[in-house]
Parts: structure tokens; sequence; C-alpha cells
């Protein structure tokens, strides 16, 4: 008896996303008092892959290693959301590190 297979090959990622304007570093200005749950910037990178591969995710993690939740980023749609009621006399400066893949 012959037994018939079929092999799929899936596509590598081959390319790392890409921000739009190439740059490294993303600077977001907001004014304080602003709406908790409100978008306050989209990111956006794009992806050279095919299928799948192409797909971007966003995530955020705070640089200074802190548990902090004040910003969060919808995965899919790299919109970043404000989680908290911003004060200029509290905390001026936030800094995280952005992820795509």
């Amino acid at each position: 008896m012959n037994w018939l297979m079929k092999v799929h090959i899936l596509d590598e990622n081959d390319h790392d996303p890409v921000f739009s304007d190439g740059a490294s570093l993303r600077t977001v200005r907001q004014t304080e008092g602003n709406r908790v749950g409100a978008v306050i910037a989209r990111l956006t990178a794009t992806d050279r892959d095919q299928g799948q591969n192409a797909r971007v995710s966003y995530s955020i993690r705070p640089l200074d290693g802190t548990a902090d939740n004040a910003f969060s980023v919808i995965a899919d749609t790299g919109d970043l959301v404000a989680n908290t009621r911003l004060d200029y006399e509290t905390r001026r400066e936030y800094r995280y590190e952005l992820c795509s893949r």
C-alpha cells in the first residue's frame, strides 16, 4: 500500500517591522487633564513579509522596570491609551520601550 503525504512549507519571519518614519525613538506630547481611556497616539509600523508574517503587533514596557500601568497599547492597532489622568506637577515624563513584532 502506498501513502500520500503533503508537506506545507511555512514562511519564516524574514523582515522585522519598521516604524513608518524609520526612527527608533517616539516622542508623544500630551497635555495634563486628559480623559482616562483616551487614545493619545497611534503607533504605525510595517513589515515587508507576506501573509500572516506581515501582521504587526505592538507592546510597551516601562524602561525603569517598574510595574507602571499609566499607558497601554492596543496590540492590533498600535493605539496608545492613557490609563490614568496625567498631571504635570506629579510626573512630567514617562519612558517606555516600544516593541513591534
